[in-house]
């Protein structure tokens, strides 16, 4: 059940008697924004800038039933809740122009974060940020290492401990709950801060699922369930 809990200043949403986000007018949980990026590819390795003309705070909040808008003068976004199958859908609509997304999922200082697709180099993704773009992973991928400094100085193929042939705007909390986001644009999944989870879009996502479990067993085959699992591997290799 999703209920809107007014706080001081803002809204909790809560969702199975759990807070996923928390909003102020200090401390805002959506951005809309501008930007324009440069990409340079080289054999699969990418070289990409951003550059952030706004982002705005979008610190007024209004419930309408199952309805939230949140705006800033001519700027709003439109967030419509909907459970299936035991699962939080969370719909997104915005200013059609708006090509930057920024959205704060609620967190706590000892909660933990996988997934994020196949992430090589940390398995606990808090305290770093992992932009979500498919490229080489790279060789040494330690910027301060030489492995790297020098596949980057000869062949641009040092890559970084973020870079992969499989990212996934998907991950798993020890909070008990699993978060899908519906876009195939680049992403930018920044955990490094103790109360909240900043998640980067380069468009207004289309969804978010999210779903709260009792076990992680539970939560890992809700997620397959909603994403598909691989096949079983055929009889010659088991």
């Amino acid at each position: 059940m999703i209920t809107f809990k007014k706080i001081a200043d803002g809204i909790q949403i809560i969702y199975q008697n759990q807070i996923i986000i928390e909003h102020t007018s200090s401390k805002p949980a959506f951005y809309l924004g501008n930007g324009s990026e440069t990409i340079d590819s080289y054999r699969g390795n990418y070289k990409i800038e951003d550059y952030i003309e706004s982002r705005i705070p979008l610190k007024k909040v209004e419930i309408l039933n199952h309805a939230l808008i949140f705006s800033n003068e001519d700027l709003s976004l439109s967030l419509n809740f909907t459970e299936k199958n035991d699962r939080l859908h969370v719909s997104f609509r915005s200013n059609p122009k708006v090509n930057r997304f920024w959205m704060r999922m609620y967190a706590t200082e000892n909660e933990k974060v996988y997934g994020c697709g196949e992430q090589a180099s940390y398995f606990n993704l808090r305290k770093r940020n992992y932009p979500l773009w498919t490229s080489e992973p790279g060789v040494g991928r330690d910027k301060k290492s030489l492995t790297t400094f020098y596949a980057d100085l000869k062949d641009r193929a040092g890559g970084d401990y973020y870079t992969t042939y499989y990212p996934e705007p998907t991950y798993v909390s020890t909070r008990k709950y699993w978060l899908h986001v519906d876009s195939f644009a680049y992403a930018d999944f920044n955990f490094k801060h103790n109360d909240f989870h900043e998640l980067f879009f380069w468009e207004t996502p289309k969804e978010m699922i999210l779903s709260f479990k009792n076990t992680y067993l539970d939560i890992l085959t809700d997620l397959t369930t909603f994403t598909g699992r691989p096949p079983k591997l055929p009889e010659f290799l088991l």
